[in-house]
């Protein structure tokens, strides 16, 4: 369930300490194209989305966050 997924990362990295300004560009059923600003430590955001089961993957140019499945 794409949309599950996507609220569910949503809602994380709105409760995520650090993590603001979340803007979302775009929506599609495979992925969504959002930014957000995070003032900490990136190792600590990584951290705390593990624990969540959400990967934090550097593609070329951007970052990807997934369901870690």
């Amino acid at each position: 369930d794409t949309h599950g997924e996507w609220l569910y990362i949503k809602k994380t990295l709105e409760n995520c300490a650090g993590a603001q300004n979340l803007s979302i560009f775009s929506l599609s059923p495979k992925n969504a194209k959002l930014e957000f600003n995070y003032g900490g430590p990136l190792d600590q955001l990584e951290q705390v989305l593990l624990q969540k089961d959400i990967l934090l993957l550097q593609k070329n140019n951007y970052w990807m966050v997934a369901i870690n499945k």
